[in-house]
């Protein structure tokens, strides 16, 4: 069996405290964009179980995409992380 997690490729170090309720409005001053691609050829005889769902975020601050595919003998994972100023 192998397992693969994606955590592994793109790690964020920092997390802000969650608030209940926010006495400041969040201001980001900087926009970027972040494309990953990544092929892992997967040993032969060895076939996915499952795959996660696609993930499709859209909010004021940005975007965030993820999904995996399958093509020949290669998982394929795909990531578009688009932060807005």
């Amino acid at each position: 069996m192998l397992f693969f997690s994606s955590s592994l490729i793109h790690q964020n170090s920092f997390t802000p405290d969650k608030e209940k309720e926010r006495k400041q409005a969040i201001v980001s001053h900087s926009a970027y964009i972040q494309k990953d691609r990544v092929e892992i050829e997967l040993p032969h005889g060895y076939m996915p179980e499952s795959l996660h769902e696609k993930i499709d975020i859209q909010t004021d601050f940005g975007n965030y995409k993820v999904s995996y595919e399958i093509s020949g003998n290669q998982l394929i994972y795909i990531r578009l992380y688009d932060k807005k100023p």
